[in-house]
């Protein structure tokens, strides 16, 4: 759960480039 977690925080932190708290619970990703 944890890992799964973690991939999705990277790509939206990846896709907002590091400008996305990991606090926000996203439902979507856009990047994904």
């Amino acid at each position: 759960m944890s890992k799964k977690k973690a991939v999705t925080t990277m790509t939206l932190k990846d896709f907002h480039g590091g400008s996305i708290p990991s606090e926000l619970p996203l439902p979507s990703a856009p990047g994904v």
